[in-house]
């Protein structure tokens, strides 16, 4: 809105100079028209037309200062709104880029994310494959077992039997060779069959206790593992709490409004156009520069003037001058600061006399009267 503003006003103070420019043209033109009736009425009330061509011009020099002042204001408020507009323009990019570098990071996020989506269905399923074959394997295991402790039931029956049929087989063979005391063998027998079974059975408990002890060693063998598999479910169940707890950071950070884009930079205003503003002081003389020999002689041209090319014929047709001086140097005739001084004065007497010319008409104008000053400025205004 402020940016607005000084662009009304601007514009206004533009408008403003410009019919204060048409006024003093209208004015000028004035002057010369009352300037010509003067030259035409033969010196008629010539001191009071003198007066009020001053009291004009005097008073178009108060405005054109008034419109430079302001000029120059507008100038500086155009400089300031410049530099506004430029650091804008730099926070601008600025923003631009932190918007880049935002988009960039969120590029990168949303990677992220979906990797570890990914990976997060993968350990998931894994997982969920490892807890099948547990379970399987616990099946395959509980009927193998089952499997074993009846088949031992069964290996041990047989085992016992046979065993006591082995005993009665022999102590029948022993009492078919003996033949005597048949009813005392017969008891003998049972009773020696009763302490087999017996003993089998015995046996049999033992070797029971003995695989149960040895199943149990196999057990913690087996829990160990179990533990060791225990523990490295709890890493990865750790594992994917940290990854989960990434995603919903990235997902949060990705349900976050972005930040809004900066507003564009204010069109940028008219230039002014240059003014030349002619100065109430007298004209500075130029300062004394060398010139090419072409430029000089443009110059002499120009003004009509010839110049004396005697010099250079001089120049040209003096062989040997460094030996005429070497000579003199032996000689001890002079030195060389006075060889310097004449050569400068030399130099200043073989001035071109377009040169001279120039000077001799810019003392002139700087010798003129104000009114011709002011009159002359004035013109140039106009034309301009």
């Amino acid at each position: 809105m402020m940016i607005f503003e000084q662009n009304i006003v601007f514009y206004r103070a533009l408008k403003d100079a410009s019919q204060w420019y048409r006024e003093n043209k209208e004015l000028k033109r004035k002057t010369l028209l009352l300037m010509d009736k003067d030259t035409v009425d033969e010196g008629v009330d010539a001191g009071e037309g003198e007066s009020n061509s001053e009291t004009d011009i005097e008073n178009l020099n108060k405005t054109i200062k008034q419109l430079s002042t302001e000029i120059a204001e507008l100038q500086t408020e155009v400089d300031s709104l410049k530099q506004t507009e430029f650091q804008t323009s730099e926070d601008n990019i600025r923003l631009t880029e932190d918007l880049e570098t935002e988009r960039q990071k969120n590029i990168k996020l949303e990677l992220e994310l979906f990797e570890l989506k990914k990976e997060h269905e993968q350990t998931l399923r894994v997982m969920e494959m490892m807890k099948k074959e547990m379970k399987e394997l616990q099946m395959l295991e509980e009927e193998h077992r089952t499997n074993l402790t009846n088949l031992k039931k069964e290996s041990d029956a047989h085992k016992r039997e046979k065993n006591v049929l082995k005993h009665q087989s022999t102590l029948i063979l022993q009492g078919l060779n003996e033949s005597e005391g048949s009813d005392n063998c017969l008891m003998l027998l049972q009773e020696i069959e009763d302490l087999k079974r017996t003993l089998e059975d015995e046996r049999n408990k033992h070797d029971e206790e003995i695989i149960t002890l040895q199943e149990r060693l196999e057990d913690q063998d087996n829990n160990a593992q179990i533990e060791v598999l225990e523990e490295r479910l709890k890493l990865v169940e750790s594992e994917l709490q940290t990854a989960t707890e990434r995603a919903e950071r990235a997902e949060e950070k990705l349900k976050a409004p972005p930040a809004p884009p900066p507003p564009p930079p204010p069109p940028l205003p008219p230039m002014l156009p240059p003014l030349s503003l002619p100065s109430s002081d007298p004209p500075a003389v130029p300062l004394r520069r060398r010139r090419s020999k072409v430029a000089l002689s443009d110059l002499a041209e120009s003004i009509g003037v010839q110049e004396n090319t005697q010099s250079d014929k001089k120049q040209a047709a003096a062989p040997g001058v460094n030996e005429d001086i070497i000579n003199a140097i032996k000689a001890g005739q002079f030195t060389l600061r006075k060889a310097k001084k004449e050569k400068e004065k030399q130099e200043q007497k073989e001035q071109p006399k377009a040169v001279s010319e120039l000077l001799n008409i810019l003392g002139s104008l700087r010798r003129a009267p104000k009114k011709r000053q002011s009159q002359f400025y004035g013109d140039l205004t106009v034309n301009a």
